[in-house]
């Protein structure tokens, strides 16, 4: 994968223009969430464009189901309709706001073994729920925005061999909560290497003061390394994972858990992509499984548009 262009746009912006050349959409389960995951699928219906809803539900074993449209596919199946969109030269725009941390990292999976090109969008919020203000700067609680789901495990194809020593990686928000329940684990030594990255910039200027403030106890009882990294920007996650992958013994693997903004998320996943190539995985990826709630933001600021080169 490589990011050959970045774009920003606004929600008033002519629309019509922007989404000239691009043929259909691909939207995540959470499409109908809140505001700015409503508004490129409803752009899309005003202009009589394709949408496609791609959902991944995790069984208790840890294996994938894929659904296409509410139908479920194979992994087979979904190469398939991926394969379709490149011999026709569709144009694809990826709606990354409406899709969970699963369905994001197996639809780029499988984009990246087929595809050429994509455009990988996201909408960034106004404001968040339970916010006072516009802006989100009255929050007074960090677990607003989702609720506890099945647990902490790894995504498929992205387990790391239990024998490995493993440094950890975590971009995080507002929500304490699930850090905590993380570094909790007892998957997480206390002795192994812990960092996280945080969005500064942030959407917002003074939002990085909730991430902080909601967050530094449980930094501070774990000795966790702070890296920063801007939250719009997935090319600038990505080379700050890649900084944390030099500095691995060669007893260690990197183990990422993108809990943070969307946009780090992308360039988490991008760079575990990029790695792992071979049977066995290099960079692991886990995550919570949350369940997010409804409204959990509320308007729409910038629209960020990437595009994406793949293989």
């Amino acid at each position: 994968m490589k990011c050959s262009n970045w774009y920003e746009h606004k929600e008033g912006d002519n629309w019509c223009s922007i989404l000239d050349e691009i043929d259909c959409l691909i939207v995540g389960n959470h499409y109908e969430i809140d505001d700015r995951c409503k508004f490129l699928g409803g752009k899309f219906e005003e202009y009589n464009k394709n949408i496609y809803v791609f959902n991944v539900i995790y069984l208790q074993t840890g294996t994938p189901k894929f659904y296409l449209d509410n139908e479920e596919v194979s992994v087979t199946d979904l190469n398939k309709f991926i394969q379709s969109k490149e011999d026709s030269q569709s144009h694809l725009l990826i709606d990354i706001s409406t899709f969970d941390l699963p369905e994001l990292y197996h639809f780029l999976k499988s984009c990246n073994d087929i595809l050429t090109f994509a455009h990988i969008a996201y909408s960034e919020p106004k404001g968040y729920a339970e916010g006072n203000t516009k802006d989100g700067s009255n929050l007074q609680t960090n677990s607003f925005l989702s609720e506890d789901g099945n647990g902490l495990d790894y995504l498929s194809f992205c387990e790391i061999l239990p024998h490995k020593d493993k440094r950890y990686l975590i971009s995080i928000g507002y929500e304490s909560h699930r850090l905590a329940g993380f570094l909790g684990s007892d998957e997480i030594r206390i002795e192994d290497n812990k960092a996280v990255i945080i969005g500064i910039p942030p959407f917002n200027v003074g939002w990085e003061n909730h991430t902080i403030r909601n967050n530094y106890q449980i930094l501070d009882t774990h000795n966790a390394d702070i890296h920063i990294a801007p939250a719009d920007d997935p090319v600038r996650t990505y080379l700050s994972v890649f900084e944390a992958h030099q500095e691995l013994r060669s007893s260690e693997n990197l183990v990422l858990m993108p809990i943070g903004p969307k946009p780090q998320a992308l360039g988490m996943i991008w760079f575990a992509i990029d790695k792992n190539t071979g049977p066995v995985a290099e960079v692991g990826i886990q995550y919570d499984f949350v369940q997010k709630v409804q409204k959990r933001t509320s308007g729409i600021s910038k629209v960020h548009v990437w595009d994406f080169k793949f293989r």
